[in-house]
C-alpha cells in the first residue's frame, strides 16, 4: 500500500483522492502515476484486506477496484465496503467481461464498469465529469 501527494494544493486536491485496489504491481504503478500526473491524489492496496483496513484512514472519494485480487475479491470486497459506505462510488477495473459480474456490481452499486486495457484518458474523463464534477 502506498500515497502520495499530487502535488496540488487547495479544496479541488483534497477532493480528488483516490483508492486504487489493484493487485497488478504495473498497471497499478502506471495508473497511479498517470493520475497524480493528472492532479488526483492516489492511495494504493493490492488487495481487497489491505483496501479495506485502509478505508477509514484514506477517505477516498472514489474507489477503483479490480475484480480478480487475491484472497477476498472484488465482488466481496464491494459488498463489505457498501455495509459501512453506502454511496462511495465505485469503479471496477477488470478483464473480466461477463454479464453476470457486471449484474453483481450494478447490483451493488458500481459506478462504472471498465474491461481491460482501457484508455487512461477515458478513466480520468469519468472521474471528472462524473465522480469529481462540483
Amino acid at each position: 500500500m502506498g500515497s502520495s501527494a499530487d502535488g496540488h494544493s487547495g479544496a479541488a486536491g483534497s477532493q480528488r483522492r483516490v483508492l486504487l485496489v489493484e493487485d497488478e504491481l504495473r498497471l497499478r504503478s502506471l495508473v497511479q502515476s498517470f493520475l497524480e500526473f493528472k492532479g488526483f491524489t492516489v492511495m494504493t492496496a493490492s488487495s481487497g484486506e489491505e483496501a479495506l483496513e485502509y478505508l477509514a484512514s484514506a477517505s477516498p472519494g472514489v474507489v477503483l477496484l479490480d475484480v480478480k485480487l487475491p484472497g477476498m475479491d472484488g465482488l466481496a470486497m464491494l459488498k463489505r465496503l457498501r455495509v459501512t459506505y453506502p454511496t462511495l462510488p465505485v469503479i471496477f477495473l477488470t478483464q473480466v467481461d461477463e454479464d453476470q459480474a457486471k449484474e453483481q456490481a450494478g447490483a451493488l452499486g458500481v459506478h462504472e464498469y471498465l474491461t481491460k486495457p482501457f484508455d487512461f484518458e477515458h478513466l480520468e474523463q469519468i472521474l471528472l465529469t462524473q465522480v469529481f464534477a462540483q
